[in-house]
């Protein structure tokens, strides 16, 4: 029983692991966590505990024949901290150019800590949104639950978040 337990989290782990993909009319969207940077933490020798950087990486692709208008994407990463009462939230926009025909935009955004002591990793939720003409065109999320975790968390300060 233990056993089918632990293969079931791990199952779950991979699949939440994976990126998020959305395709809407014209517009394909795709959106992969990343790590930036890892430092291990000797403060807490008793713990294997790393201190990680995370970010997104975000892909716009035009799936139509014909040009896309330029828009807008706005993303938001959200960092389920236990050992706080509040969440972390980072979030921008990064202008989106006008696209040709299966033209791919890519972003690498955001630089978020997240603390990772052996099984116990600090979970990364995301929402992404692209918008033309100030209207919605496609959005992909992490949960379906990041609009109401993300009204209770507190801003990260806005250093660091876009990297190139």
């Amino acid at each position: 029983m233990k056993t089918i337990l632990l293969s079931l989290t791990a199952i779950l782990a991979i699949i939440t692991a994976a990126p998020a993909f959305a395709q809407l009319r014209d517009t394909e969207l795709k959106v992969e966590r990343r790590t930036l940077d890892r430092q291990d933490k000797l403060a807490k020798p008793r713990q294997n505990a790393e201190e990680l950087t995370r970010g997104l990486r975000i892909t716009v692709k035009n799936t139509t024949t014909k040009p896309l208008a330029e828009g807008e994407v706005e993303w938001s990463i959200l960092v389920e901290r236990p050992s706080d009462q509040r969440a972390l939230l980072s979030a921008g926009k990064e202008t989106l150019k006008a696209l040709k025909t299966a033209e791919v935009a890519t972003f690498n955004v955001g630089a978020v800590p997240v603390q990772d002591i052996g099984n116990h990793r600090q979970d990364m939720e995301y929402q992404v949104i692209v918008r033309r003409a100030g209207a919605e065109v496609v959005k992909a999320e992490s949960t379906a639950s990041f609009s109401q975790q993300a009204e209770s968390a507190r801003p990260l300060e806005k250093k660091g978040h876009k990297q190139k």
